[in-house]
């Protein structure tokens, strides 16, 4: 089971760059410049077809995907559409187009797991009875809704631990319970009961085992949940970024490609484990959001290699009303891309000896 979780994680990863990838491919389309290929995976090519000016693959090692845009990367002086020769600010949509893709993305799947889990309602749901509790208890069923103790209304779990307080107070072990059963309105005795914590001291409980109840959530406030729990999710992503630069962030808070991996794969199993094949959906959805909207930040941070970077020469090429010369920015990119591969091997070799 864990070589099918760490499959799973790799698949994760590959769906949110070849996402990527299809945002720069989408957007330059319909700006009409010049693809030349669009690839999924890498290495040698298994299958290509299009005989149009695009080429499509399909590559030996499906791990991402890749789009090559003529004169992305040298001078095409006699092609207008190349991408050295197009407006920069049509430049600048295809370069952001990338992480906006895997944002979108990332929205659309925690919507999704937002509308699968629905919307925890405060009322007091039973979700076990203990099997030590008295007989009367266990007339007490799992999903039964506490709606008063005593004839008083509960609407949360909070008032309802209150009133549960307020008769061990009192010494009064006796109450009724009004619970709600699959719409109907039941009546159940119970009572408070001596009984030992974990610690051996002797406490009065009623044992019963509480959770949140959840009903279907409206359109409306899922999509309010969604954008609300992704802006949570990227102000503690730059928050992040900030400890990282002022060097307050532990080794164990970064990891590579290959660490990212093992802690999908370990995320995916407490989902199987917690709730079966419905805990692994949930976690394989909020995977595709988190890490959809690590990807989107992160590849547009202004380092060279990537997307931010790319946009910083394009930006500086508006400023000075010419563009910097394509070797020196080539080269420029091509370190960056070295200093970046050797950032993740050091960091994988890191968090291999520290953890």
């Amino acid at each position: 089971m864990i070589l099918l979780y760490i499959l799973i994680a790799i698949l994760i990863l590959g769906v949110l760059i070849i996402v990527h990838e299809l945002g720069h491919y989408t957007v330059g389309k319909l700006l009409k410049f010049r693809i030349m290929e669009f690839g999924i995976g890498f290495g040698p090519k298994l299958f290509s077809w299009g005989k149009k000016e695009t080429k499509y693959s399909i590559r030996a090692l499906p791990l991402g995907g890749f789009v090559a845009f003529a004169g992305e990367d040298e001078d095409a002086p006699d092609d207008p559409r190349a991408m050295n020769n197009m407006p920069w600010y049509k430049r600048l949509l295809v370069l952001f187009a990338g992480a906006g893709f895997n944002i979108i993305f990332a929205l659309l799947t925690c919507f999704i797991a937002i509308c699968i889990i629905g919307k925890q309602l405060p009322a007091p749901v039973i979700s076990s009875v203990a099997e030590d509790a008295p007989a009367q208890q266990q007339a007490l069923q799992k999903g039964d809704i506490v709606t008063a103790v005593n004839g008083i209304q509960v609407g949360s779990y909070d008032e309802f631990k209150a009133q549960l307080d307020k008769l061990a107070e009192a010494k009064e072990m006796d109450m009724v319970l009004t619970v709600d059963r699959d719409g109907q309105s039941v009546q159940v005795p119970a009572e408070l009961y001596e009984s030992e914590d974990e610690a051996g001291n002797k406490v009065l409980k009623l044992g019963i085992t509480i959770t949140y109840n959840t009903v279907p959530i409206p359109v409306g406030e899922a999509v309010k949940a969604t954008f609300s729990t992704s802006w949570d999710l990227t102000k503690e992503m730059f928050a992040f970024l900030g400890r990282l630069f002022t060097g307050n962030a532990s080794i164990q808070d970064v990891s590579g490609p290959i660490s990212t991996i093992g802690i999908m794969s370990d995320q995916i199993s407490i989902g199987v484990e917690s709730a079966g094949s419905q805990g692994a959906i949930l976690m394989i959805l909020q995977l595709f959001w988190i890490i959809g909207m690590n990807l989107a930040i992160f590849n547009l941070l202004p380092i060279p290699a990537l997307d931010g970077g790319r946009m910083v020469f394009v930006i500086i090429e508006a400023i000075r009303r010419k563009p910097i010369k394509r070797e020196l920015e080539a080269k420029i990119h091509a370190i960056g891309f070295m200093l970046l591969i050797g950032l993740v091997i050091v960091l994988e070799i890191a968090r291999a000896i520290i953890l």
